[in-house]
């Protein structure tokens, strides 16, 4: 069966909202190959109205964040003009703070206009009225407005209050604080780095669980695929006792990544542990201290870590599926 549908809606936190959409998802790919447009049009508005309502909370947009005006407001009672809260919006509201915040695909209003009106004829009189029906471009345009809108949103992470993007590999959010970075099959790195750069926080703290033989890198500095510094934490255990390959990553071609600089005996954490917490200090801006289960990581030979403010951090993970816990920052 042909796939219709975008499925990369692992943005999501939610993990039921998630199965609920991938279930739609499916199902749309049926109806769809079936070229039962009425229902093809039905599903697909209605899972584009479910994604409204999950990106405004993920995006925590504030009436601060549109232009003046536009925010909703109550109509009636004792809260007569004053704002909405986000959970009485209505459609049309959702819709159109979402718009004002630039937070839809571009050109989106153009192709979901015209889709919108058909979800009313779910009810028959409506469509009586109309006398307009669901052809096949309409089912297809219901589509491609879906699939424009997941396709925003496919690589980008929403964790600690912050947005990251997804710049290879695979990344899942199970809860607000939580980053899972499974692997792919046959391909065993993923790269998840912080929208904003550097010299925007002040600190990270999180904890890392690493499987036998996994890897982590805290990512810094990075540019691209093929520019970044990362320092490692290994799972692999050398002939000595040490980390396999323990100390600062630097990678100057995507992956020909090498080793620049090993930890000092001191400082480097055992690759026996299972688990450990990190906390990166960025503060006051321009510093840059990376602890390890209370331990501050230095580099054996004077190496310095070379750390840019300007460049952008993260989190990689080779040779086994890593999770970062309990992650917290502070911005400034």
């Amino acid at each position: 069966m042909a796939s219709f549908t975008n499925k990369n809606i692992e943005f999501l936190s939610n993990r039921e909202l998630i199965d609920i959409l991938r279930s739609l998802l499916y199902e749309l790919d049926v109806v769809a190959s079936s070229e039962a447009h009425r229902s093809t049009t039905y599903l697909a508005v209605s899972a584009i109205e479910g994604l409204f309502g999950e990106i405004l909370n993920l995006l925590r947009i504030q009436p601060s964040n549109v232009p003046s005006g536009v925010w909703p407001t109550y109509q009636s009672g004792n809260r007569k003009g004053k704002p909405k809260k986000l959970a009485d919006f209505s459609l049309v509201d959702r819709e159109s703070v979402l718009k004002a915040a630039g937070a839809l695909p571009p050109h989106f209003e153009d192709l979901y206009g015209p889709v919108r009106q058909f979800r009313n004829y779910m009810h028959p009189d409506r469509e009586l009225r109309e006398q307009t029906p669901i052809a096949q471009s309409v089912g297809q345009l219901a589509l491609a407005c879906l699939n424009a809108l997941i396709e925003k949103y496919a690589s980008q992470r929403f964790v600690a209050m912050q947005e990251w993007q997804l710049m290879y590999g695979l990344a899942q959010v199970p809860a607000g604080n939580v980053i899972q970075m499974p692997q792919n099959p046959g391909d065993n790195v993923s790269v998840l780095i912080s929208e904003l750069a550097a010299n925007k926080f002040q600190e990270m703290t999180f904890r890392i669980i690493i499987p036998p033989d996994a890897i982590f890198n805290f990512v810094y500095n990075y540019c691209s695929l093929d520019q970044f510094r990362a320092a490692r934490i290994e799972g692999r255990e050398g002939r000595t006792g040490r980390g396999l390959d323990n100390g600062l990553v630097l990678c100057t071609k995507w992956h020909a990544w090498a080793m620049s600089g090993r930890y000092t005996s001191d400082s480097e954490p055992s690759p026996k542990q299972r688990q450990h917490t990190m906390r990166v200090v960025l503060n006051p801006p321009g510093d840059f201290t990376l602890i390890v289960d209370n331990v501050p990581l230095e580099l054996e030979g004077g190496v310095d870590w070379e750390f840019d403010p300007k460049g952008k951090v993260g989190f990689m993970t080779e040779c086994g599926p890593v999770s970062v816990t309990d992650l917290e920052v502070r911005a400034r």
